[in-house]
Order: C-alpha cells, then structure tokens, then sequence
C-alpha cells in the first residue's frame, strides 16, 4: 500500500495560491446574534493566540477563526474598538530548501487576490520600508464594503494590507496581512496597523 501524500495545498510551498481563498472567505462568517446562547470556543482561540504568541488587545480586536498547519498559521479578527474593521494575518514559516523568502514576501500577488475579492477595488499607494530590521511592502486601497445602508448603498470601505518579511539567525518567516474598515473609520492608514505589526515584530 502507499504511503498517503499530503497534499500540497496545506504546505507553505503552495501557501501564496492557496491564501486567495482564505482572503475570499474572510469576513464572510456567519454575525451571531450576541444576545444568543451558544457554545463557545473563545477560550481556545485564546489559547492559540497565546500559544502562537500572536495576542492583540482585547479592547481593539476579537478572535474570531483561526486555522492552523505545521508551517502556516491564519488569525481572523474582527474590530471592537472599530467594529467595521476585518483583520487578518497569515504566517508563513518558510523553508529553506524549498522556497526562496524573497518571492513570497512580493506583494504583488497578494494585490491580485484583493483585486478579485474586493468589488470595485482601487488602488491607491503602494511603498516599502524598512522596519526593525524586517522588510514591510504595503498598499492602501479603497472597495465596496459588502454591507449595505437603509437605502440599499454600498458602504466605502478602505483598506491595507502588506507582506513583511523577517530573517533572523538564518531561517526567514513571512507575514501577510490586510485590514479592511467597512466604513467607520474616517482613514487606514499606516498608524491603523501598527496593533499588527507590534505582534509580528515581536
């Protein structure tokens, strides 16, 4: 009998393709009604946050999903402080012999995957820096939140995401992250983001 293959869209070595259907499917989780009761799993979101040394305050982000491989980790948040906002982190733990860092921390294909699953997406800066050693590429960006006012408009929603790469005592771990705002933030800005990067510099 064969040995069963794992299968390579839950390696990091397909991570990038396989992310367009993670950014799809965030934000589009069932809104419980918090006045329900149910069965809660938000102790053990907790504890993988903990676990993955990845805990952002509670008063500016909840936990909401989280999925979990041995060289990749996804952090689904929602806003408290800014209900409005959807956060999202993917990391990647890259393998050397594998991989090369350099093209999975590019930006470019990310941009792609926000352009077919924001509607009317646009675009409107793009940069790099450098940043406590690591390499941060992001991009703002402007959509149609998929919520809905009184009179049926779309709300504007505004946007950024970005790739960071770090490299440290010779293995590399890749960051990509976004953080959409469904219209009530006035801007997203670079500031909007730094509760994130503070977790992924650590």
């Amino acid at each position: 009998m064969k040995a069963a293959r794992r299968s390579p869209a839950l390696s990091s070595a397909a991570a990038v393709p396989a992310l367009g259907a993670l950014l799809l499917l965030a934000g589009c989780h069932l809104v419980l009604d918090p006045h329900v009761e149910y069965l809660s799993n938000e102790e053990i979101l907790g504890a993988i946050a903990d676990a993955a040394g990845f805990r952002l305050q509670e008063d500016e982000f909840r936990l909401f999903h989280a999925q979990i491989l041995d060289d990749f980790l996804l952090l689904d948040y929602r806003g408290v402080a800014f209900p409005g906002d959807r956060a999202t982190i993917r990391r990647i733990s890259v393998k050397s012999s594998e991989q090369k860092p350099g093209r999975l921390a590019e930006i470019g294909p990310l941009v792609e995957i926000l352009q077919e699953t924001r509607e009317d997406f646009r675009l409107i800066d793009q940069r790099e820096e450098a940043v406590e050693g690591a390499t941060l590429s992001q991009v703002t960006y402007t959509f149609r939140a998929p919520i809905r006012d009184d009179a049926g408009a779309a709300h504007p929603g505004k946007g950024i995401a970005g790739t960071l790469l770090r490299t440290a005592e010779g293995s590399s771990v890749v960051y990509w992250f976004n953080l959409d705002n469904w219209g009530d933030r006035a801007e997203v800005s670079r500031a909007s983001i730094e509760p994130l990067l503070e977790e992924m510099l650590k």
